[in-house]
This record gives structure tokens, sequence and C-alpha cells, in this order.
């Protein structure tokens, strides 16, 4: 138990020294323009929209998933299965998209679940799950976070894991830029948890973002 929790602080240290604490909340006023290489983009309003679009990238649809302002409440995680998939809320405030996993205790378990490389999202809020609100799997690469408010998830917001019989497949070349994470209560709901759960990975860039209470409860 001392070893794990010994762990996850040196986790959140590291974290902390790697960011660039602000006294502002960065948000893009004028969001950068994502497309997949075909230029092709989807629009969605709710969430079966939502899972339709992301079916479809995974079968040779558009790539680009552009939301509409809304809530919208997940009953389970959203895996993503095809390289390439970006996700972005269309009017590039973040509190306008708000990705809903319902509850801390017993709500959907993820908001993403990357098991393919190059997925990008931005400029929306992910909140409320029981175990990670973006969870990368082991060997996944040129991910980007930008412009999200990460909130209120059980475990760690953003989890980056790594095989131990493996070493050498490492998460490579990410990005967090203009990022908020936080707890709304002002502290977490248990001891083991943390903004970013890094475990194995090479080249990445924390940027522009902000702790916005502190994660561990004691």
């Amino acid at each position: 138990m001392f070893a794990r929790k010994a762990a996850v602080i040196c986790v959140v240290a590291l974290m902390a020294a790697a960011m660039i604490i602000s006294g502002v909340h960065p948000v893009f006023a004028d969001p950068p323009e994502f497309t997949d290489a075909s230029g092709d983009e989807i629009i969605v309003s709710n969430v079966d929209e939502l899972l339709a679009a992301v079916s479809g990238a995974e079968s040779g649809g558009p790539k680009t998933i552009l939301m509409q302002s809304g809530v919208y409440p997940l009953d389970d995680m959203i895996v993503i299965g095809a390289e390439g998939i970006t996700v972005r809320g269309l009017s590039g405030n973040r509190d306008d998209v708000v990705l809903d996993g319902g509850s801390m205790y017993g709500g959907a378990s993820h908001i993403f679940n990357v098991y393919a490389s190059g997925f990008t999202v931005s400029d929306v809020s992910l909140c409320r799950v029981t175990n990670h609100a973006i969870q990368l799997q082991v060997d996944i690469d040129n991910v980007v976070m930008r412009n999200l408010h990460i909130y209120d998830a059980y475990e760690q917001l953003v989890k980056i894991p790594y095989d131990p019989g493996n070493m050498s497949r490492t998460c490579d070349n990410g990005i967090m830029e203009g990022c908020l994470l936080e707890y709304t209560a002002g502290t977490a709901p248990d001891y083991y948890t943390g903004g970013i759960d890094c475990h194995n990975a090479k080249n990445w860039i924390v940027r522009d973002s902000k702790n916005g209470h502190r994660f561990r409860n004691y």
C-alpha cells in the first residue's frame, strides 16, 4: 500500500513540475482547424450520432467529428479503435460541449479509451467517471489533448499505462495544452488519483495547463 501510494505521489509531483501554471484558465479563442487526411468532417448533436460517427470513422467514414454544443450523457466508454480520429467541439469553447459519464460512483468507467494512435480531442469538457476520463492503451502515440476541461474522475483524470513484460512499448509524442484538470469539490474522493498518471512514455509536452484543486484526499 505504501509503495503504491508513494508511486502515485511521485507521478503527480512529476506532472506538476512539467506544467506551466497560470492564474488564467487558458481557452483558445481561435481554435486550430483539425481535418482528417481526406478533409471530410461530420457534425453530431447527440450521443447516438457521436457513437455512430466513431464507428463510421473506424470503417472508412470521416475521421473528424465535430460536436455541437450540449451535454452528452454516456452510459459506457467511447472506444477509439482507428488511427487519426479527431473529436472536437464545434464552437471552440470547451464549456459548450460536456461529455458526462454520470458519476464517479458507478457511472461510465471512462469517456475515451484509446486503442489507436493519432487521436485528437479538443474544445470539450470530460467529467464524472469511475476510472479515467482519457485512457491510452500501451504503445499508443501522437495523441493530442487541447483546450479540455477534465474533472471528477474517481481515479486519475488521464491514464498512460505500461506493459511490465515489455517496457519497450511506450506511448510517445503526446501533447496536452491549454487544459484545466480539477476536482470540483476542491479535493479528490480517494488517494489513488492524480492529473496525469504516466507510467512509460517518451517525448510528451504538457504546457499552458492548470491543476485546479488538490488531487489527493488523505
